[in-house]
């Protein structure tokens, strides 16, 4: 038996200049940026991101996070997202893009140093594809598909769901590397 995994659309999800995106979207050169996908709700485990953007500004980071997405039909959670953000002082750091159409995710992924997945469960999500697509290394719970999409550290580091309540430390992690982009780029073309 072979298993045969989703696609994206090659057209929208592709290495695209990195300088460029980030003019496009008005993110200053020297700003990390951490991009986030999915539903608003709790088991994509937006809030462990939010709070390691907390923990990265508190150890003196440049950095800033969009999280694409709207509320999903089960367990929504918008709002507690939102007062967290407020709650943890954050406001100017944390952006809430809304439902994003895939040209749209695609510049931010490609202006992105990283893409977070804190997914407590999934299936073969997409937008892993879709990043490393983009040449963006992703930081990523080890849940479903996650570990055949991130095989080794030159696309990404995968973190057990246990520890994603620590996720300020593999986060830290990523942005100090030196990634390979077009390297990235092609493993995300290629079936994986």
């Amino acid at each position: 038996m072979v298993t045969i995994p989703n696609g994206i659309d090659a057209a929208t999800f592709c290495l695209r200049d990195k300088t460029a995106s980030r003019s496009r979207l008005g993110i200053p050169a020297a700003r990390r940026l951490i991009v986030s996908a999915g539903h608003l709700i709790r088991g994509k485990g937006h809030q462990h991101v939010i709070r390691a953007v907390r923990s990265l500004v508190d150890r003196g980071a440049d950095v800033d996070l969009r999280i694409a997405g709207d509320a999903g039909r089960l367990e929504p959670c918008e709002q507690e997202l939102r007062l967290l953000v407020v709650e943890l002082g954050i406001q100017e750091r944390v952006t809430f893009l809304g439902r994003l159409a895939p040209p749209d995710l695609s510049q931010w992924l490609s202006a992105a140093d990283l893409f977070c997945l804190a997914s407590g469960r999934e299936g073969w999500p997409n937008v892993v594809n879709e990043a490393v697509a983009c040449g963006t290394p992703v930081v990523a719970t080890a849940v479903g598909g996650v570990p055949q999409m991130i095989p080794n550290r030159q696309y990404g580091l995968t973190i057990p769901p246990e520890s994603v309540h620590s996720l300020n430390g593999p986060l830290a992690q990523a942005l100090e590397m030196q990634w390979d982009r077009h390297a990235r780029a092609a493993w995300g073309m290629s079936p994986s």
